[in-house]
């Protein structure tokens, strides 16, 4: 059997060669008639004629001239666009032959193929995805989350989650934290107006009832209401309410984590401490609630604290918090570092040195493979210099 497999394996690799080359021959017998741009078209139909008749092979076909030397990357670029336009074939080859490839497909040759082509949403991701330059991929995932804003008051708010979750593929510069709080302030304002409440707990799957306070969203909610209201209509949406909707989320999770830790942990920021005294009895009616016990003078003195910015051990709770929502493995990391960093000074200093240079955010702007890549050269380089420094001068400390 395992025989069969790699008989079956190889005839298929010796098909896709020998189409590749075919493609080769059509596109270097149509330079010497035609220009470059036609010689590509006419390559670019016979890849599509082939793929038609022969669908199984269509990821290899498509990797195949991308890896032909001979092939100009435009072939690959026209055969995809037009690809990404008919029904008959599906989009998902495409970016399964740029993850494929055994070459770089350029940037512009991607972009290309996103902005002429009319790619499936889920794919268009994927091609997002392979583009090498950061500052290019944002700006993709931009015009994906500009169109995610037109569209989104008729999408139901688990797929408006769902869609969010696929562009998180990038460093989020502060343009995309805008567009992502704009839709679900716009969602929220929708939901508001058709139903009187803005179904914020699906929503905060995506962002969190502490952010939506961090960042003012009642406000958002508020201006975006106003945009889909009828000139003559007079606006029902109430700023307080809304925050109080959010409140009440967030009181729901404290009492879960009461639950769980035994203590009540509410979760700081500016806009925290500037409740109203009527919205702090709000906050803490409802934890009472979602306990369902009534609480100790002692404990709403702290949840008041906390609110106000005021508990001593307020970062302790927070931190424990934030460690106990870590998956196991990385809770293990986790451990594992801190302790060496908490018994280990100098370490301690190191690591500050390299987060205020900025080198650690850097390298999480980088691809997995890229970031070990780069640390390994790094590493390379460091110890290269700790070695010629300690021949030199043996009982120097080594300068880097």
């Amino acid at each position: 059997m395992l025989k069969e497999f790699g008989e079956r394996l190889l005839h298929r690799q010796d098909k896709t060669t020998k189409v590749v080359n075919q493609i080769d021959e059509v596109y270097k017998k149509s330079l010497e008639d035609d220009e470059i741009k036609d010689a590509e078209q006419s390559a670019a139909q016979k890849v599509i004629e082939y793929v038609r008749k022969n669908p199984e092979n269509a990821t290899e076909i498509l990797k195949g001239i991308l890896e032909k030397e001979e092939i100009p990357n435009k072939v690959f670029e026209k055969t995809a666009t037009t690809i990404s336009k008919m029904d008959e074939i599906p989009d998902k080859i495409i970016p399964k032959a740029v993850a494929d490839s055994e070459v770089d497909v350029p940037d512009q040759i991607i972009e290309n193929i996103i902005e002429n082509g009319d790619v499936n949403r889920k794919e268009k991701i994927e091609l997002i995805n392979n583009l090498e330059n950061e500052e290019l991929k944002q700006k993709q995932v931009e015009e994906e989350l500009k169109q995610i804003y037109e569209n989104c008051s008729d999408t139901n708010e688990s797929e408006l989650v769902h869609k969010l979750e696929m562009t998180k593929i990038v460093q989020k510069n502060s343009s995309i934290k805008k567009l992502e709080q704009a839709i679900i302030a716009k969602k929220m304002a929708v939901n508001y107006k058709r139903f009187g409440g803005t179904k914020i707990s699906t929503l905060s799957r995506y962002l969190s009832e502490e952010e939506m306070i961090e960042i003012n969203l009642p406000e958002m909610v508020y201006e975006e209401y106003k945009k889909i209201s009828e000139k003559d209509e007079k606006n029902k949406v109430d700023k307080s309410n809304l925050k109080v909707q959010i409140l009440e989320e967030i009181a729901k999770k404290v009492a879960n984590n009461y639950q769980e830790i035994g203590d009540f942990v509410i979760p700081q920021s500016k806009n925290m401490t500037q409740l109203t005294r009527k919205e702090e009895d709000k906050f803490i009616k409802a934890i009472e609630t979602y306990v369902r016990k009534k609480l100790k003078g002692t404990d709403v003195t702290s949840i008041r604290d906390q609110i106000r910015g005021r508990d001593a051990n307020m970062q302790l709770k927070q931190y424990i918090e934030k460690m106990r929502k870590l998956p196991k493995s990385q809770l293990e990391i986790f451990i594992n570092n801190t302790e060496e960093l908490v018994e280990n000074n100098e370490e301690l200093t190191v690591y500050k040195e390299l987060k205020d240079s900025g080198i650690i955010g850097n390298l999480q702007k980088l691809t997995d493979n890229k970031r070990k890549d780069y640390i390994k050269v790094l590493n390379y380089a460091v110890q290269k210099r700790v070695e010629e420094k300690s021949h030199n001068n043996p009982n120097d400390e080594p300068e880097i």
